[in-house]
């Protein structure tokens, strides 16, 4: 199992012309509060785009032998016909807007999730609650073009975060999914050794500082944050699954024994 935040470039492009062709429509827009410790069944959706956005709290979401963590800011996407299932936090459950999109044709060239910055989460907070709203609760005859242009900004919004600044097109594009996966990989599979931040960078041919600034602009934490977020998320998920005992799974997640991962477990930091 893979715990993965990965950020490709979006094409609003697509998303615009469909809306405007009248490919895609906007089929459900919901606001969700989870309780503690809960999940959906397992299920998909048929020629459906889903789009999340978590406002408050944590989760992640499994698809197939993925996990994708869910935490204030991020927006995820996905696509028609994608078996997913949704799991809220023991202690601080999500609070997310769900879109759901009827879908033709070809699947968008988008990224899986995108993690927007706090001084951001404001703005994009309000563009999902006025789609909420209007779809939910405006009935006067402007309610679709109002829609409308929500969802035009909020495709904007996604492209502005997953593109690469021309600044550091000249040093490669480290922004680049392929680019990290290799590492995402290292840094969020068992036995979670971590191998250096200088090693990392050697690897991939570039400066520390350029390594670290292009690691954070990708995934929204530096190296060790995500490193550590992503074991204790996998931990979690196997406390959850019982199919091993506490010790085998600190083991699995690079703890020296049990006592270190409870503490690390418990860290409200986490």
């Amino acid at each position: 199992m893979q715990i993965k935040k990965t950020t490709e470039p979006a094409d609003a492009s697509l998303f615009c012309r469909k809306l405007l062709a009248g490919e895609i429509k906007l089929d459900a827009a919901n606001r969700v509060i989870a309780s503690e410790n809960s999940r959906t069944h397992t299920h998909l959706h048929p020629n459906r785009l889903h789009i999340t956005y978590t406002e408050e709290g944590y989760g992640f979401c499994q698809m197939e032998n993925a996990l994708y963590k869910l935490r204030p800011g991020t927006i995820h996407f996905v696509y028609p016909n994608e078996i997913h299932k949704y799991y809220s936090d023991k202690k601080n459950p999500y609070k997310v807007y769900f879109l759901h999109f009827d879908w033709i044709g070809k699947s968008p060239e988008a990224p899986r999730s995108v993690i927007i910055k706090k001084a951001d989460q404001k703005r994009i907070n309000e563009i999902f609650y006025g789609l909420f709203h209007f779809y939910h609760y405006f009935k006067a005859p402007s309610k679709t073009a109002r829609i409308l242009s929500r969802l035009f900004e909020l495709f904007a919004e996604i492209t502005e975060y997953t593109e690469v600044l021309d600044s550091e097109k000249s040093e490669g594009s480290l922004l680049d999914r392929e680019f990290f996966m290799d590492v995402l990989t290292k840094l969020q599979t068992p036995p979670f050794s971590f191998p250096g931040i200088d090693a990392l960078a050697k690897e991939k041919k570039v400066s520390r500082r350029h390594f670290t600034r292009a690691f954070r602009r990708n995934t929204g934490m530096s190296v060790m944050e995500y490193f550590n977020d992503a074991r204790k998320t996998y931990a979690r998920f196997l406390l959850r699954s019982s199919e091993y005992t506490v010790k085998e799974i600190a083991y699995q997640c690079g703890y020296s024994n049990s006592q270190n991962m409870r503490r690390a477990l418990s860290d409200k930091t986490s």
